[in-house]
């Protein structure tokens, strides 16, 4: 089933009950404006559980799983409360009749509400430990990182050691060699043969 994004989902409702204008919504939902702003531009920020249950009790035929979830419509089944069946929504309104949107909530869509939004909660709590493994896990890295820059500095000073023992032992040696040579003139070595 597509699901529709949040983002999506907010100006949609931005646009059918506010004319497109963010403040007017947020003032109509009960929801701070800058969560408004935030989620539309869709920058990964999502309503709060409280947001979206303000706005579900400011635009009551809102459908619940629509809003939390992004599936199915939109509105529940509109009902206009005093409009006659036969009369036209503008010759009403121009009558004075109520055209405002008028559901009657069952309790079980209620119930599908309240367990909706308690799992969004879950979702929402194991989002919150996800990003925080995810810190730690950055955090790791970063020691990691640091554990080898060092190693790579040490292995750096024992290899200069290592270099320069080298050094002075080949000098040594080789000192040591040009004395005994100094001493001990080459002498022509003859093969015995021994029967």
């Amino acid at each position: 089933m597509l699901q529709i994004p949040v983002k999506s989902r907010f100006e949609f409702l931005i646009n059918h009950f506010a004319n497109g204008d963010k403040e007017k919504f947020a003032n109509k939902a009960g929801i701070n404006i800058a969560v408004v702003e935030k989620t539309v531009r869709g920058r990964g920020i999502n309503p709060s559980f409280s947001d979206l249950q303000n706005i579900l009790y400011a635009f009551e035929y809102i459908n619940p799983g629509w809003l939390i979830a992004g599936q199915g419509e939109p509105f529940m089944e509109e009902k206009y409360s005093d409009l006659p069946k036969e009369v036209n929504k503008d010759v009403a309104e121009k009558k004075g009749h109520n055209t405002t949107p008028q559901t009657h909530r069952p309790d079980s869509d209620m119930k599908d509400l309240i367990k909706a939004m308690e799992s969004m909660a879950e979702i929402m709590k194991a989002n919150a430990e996800i990003a925080k493994l995810n810190a730690e896990v950055e955090k790791a890295k970063a020691e990691a990182e640091k554990i080898k820059a060092e190693a790579d500095k040490l292995n750096a000073v024992a290899n200069e050691r290592n270099s320069r023992g080298m050094e002075n032992l080949i000098s040594v040696l080789l000192a040591d060699s040009k004395q005994k040579i100094k001493k001990e003139p080459f002498r022509e070595f003859t093969t015995v043969n021994v029967e």
